[in-house]
């Protein structure tokens, strides 16, 4: 990959590259499940036709995965790309975030890889916020903030059970928490309701904790604990 200048022209010359090949990733991820569709014959084949469709739409999807790998190829190196660029400015760091965080939305690079280098820049990021006193920051057209981040888990002592019946209980809007419960409690599911639910509280009470915003019937069963976390808005 060419090397491009140094600190916000080079963040902002990857930042456009990446949004091209993730563009492209998602057209050729497109055109690869439209080329599936064609290996039955049209609607209206014309009579006598010996097209033979199925072997020339699998062709077709050979040539259009081939050239998804190639895509995610360079996905790959605009990542590698993005963590290597040095950050002099707070602004820059949260541009390698921001565009992260494009990337884990569209690259369809290995998950575990993208979701890695995303962490460790929310994480460089929050340390050089609360470092410099900055909690919000205007970025290209985003505001980028440190919030509260609520995770929760079954609390000691507390069985399954115990937690499934207090979430059927504990009221939600115009019904309860009973939706969290299938097979097993979808503590991810639950997790991003009581950070929303959390938010909402803190604005009527500044200074209030994530386990205030929790219904009587939660309190005790779950385990709160809370982390800085970065949130983006337009704006």
């Amino acid at each position: 990959m060419t090397t491009i200048q140094t600190g916000t022209t080079r963040f902002h010359a990857i930042r456009t590259l990446s949004r091209q090949v993730v563009a492209a990733i998602r057209k050729c991820a497109d055109d690869i499940t439209k080329a599936a569709l064609k290996q039955r014959p049209p609607e209206h084949e014309p009579e006598g036709s010996d097209v033979d469709w199925e072997s020339a739409a699998i062709a077709e999807q050979a040539v259009l995965t081939e050239e998804l790998e190639r895509l995610r190829d360079s996905a790959s190196a605009a990542m590698d790309e993005i963590v290597r660029i040095p950050a002099p400015k707070l602004s820059d760091e949260l541009r390698r975030v921001l565009i992260l965080r494009e990337m884990a939305n569209g690259a369809k690079i290995e998950k575990k890889r993208v979701d890695d280098a995303l962490a460790a820049a929310e994480k460089a990021a929050i340390d050089r916020m609360t470092d410099e006193e900055v909690s919000s920051m205007r970025v290209d057209g985003y505001t980028v903030y440190t919030s509260r981040v609520g995770y929760c888990s079954k609390a000691n002592g507390v069985t399954t059970e115990e937690l499934v019946q207090a979430l059927r209980i504990a009221p939600l809007g115009n019904g309860t928490f009973a939706d969290f419960v299938r097979d097993s409690v979808n503590l991810q599911g639950l997790k991003s309701t009581i950070n929303e639910m959390a938010k909402r509280y803190e604005e009527e009470h500044p200074g209030s904790t994530i386990e205030d915003a929790l219904p009587e019937a939660l309190r005790g069963k779950l385990r709160i604990y809370e982390e800085q976390g970065l949130r983006v808005k337009k704006g």
